[in-house]
């Protein structure tokens, strides 16, 4: 919990999400200098009872608790390894359109990608994976295929040792 991730953008679109679904949560994983800043705005914003916070944990815990949909509103990413792992998981993604990230996640195919800092931008896309479930389905499927054919870790070691082995060749 970093300003770069955007946690606050999240907390801030979670507020327009609850006036569609009342009975929606929002759970927040990870740990960061400004968790507690994060937690006196839950606070302030009311949502003690919807907002859960979890601390670091393993991408297991996404199963535990039944993610919907995940919400990367990060302002800077390289390339974001929760993408990878909702991909993985099968969990439908809202990300922000930032670094490598639109090059993880094709926008409308494999999950729906908004402007940095925009709260209303992201609820309204978490609206629109929340309220069609043959929607959320889609994307997570196309997003689940485009992580076994790119991205397991086999894959990613296989290309890697390639460049490698093209260097030493001096190709």
């Amino acid at each position: 919990m970093s300003p770069e991730k955007g946690a606050d953008i999240a907390l801030l679109g979670f507020e327009t999400v609850l006036r569609s679904l009342p009975g929606a949560q929002l759970h927040v994983v990870g740990t960061g200098p400004d968790e507690q800043l994060l937690r006196r705005m839950v606070s302030a914003l009311g949502l003690t009872e919807q907002v859960y916070f979890y601390g670091s944990v393993s991408g297991a815990l996404t199963a535990e608790i039944g993610v919907d949909v995940l919400l990367a509103p990060s302002r800077a990413d390289a390339a974001s390894l929760v993408l990878l792992e909702a991909m993985a998981s099968g969990i439908p993604i809202v990300s922000t359109a930032v670094g490598g990230n639109p090059e993880l996640v094709h926008h409308g195919v494999d999950g729906l990608l908004v402007a940095p800092d925009d709260p209303r931008g992201l609820a309204e896309a978490a609206l629109s994976v929340l309220s069609r479930a043959d929607r959320g389905a889609s994307l997570a499927g196309s997003a689940r295929d485009r992580y076994r054919a790119l991205y397991t870790a086999d894959l990613m070691v296989e290309r890697t040792c390639a460049v490698y082995e093209d260097m030493r060749r001096g190709e």
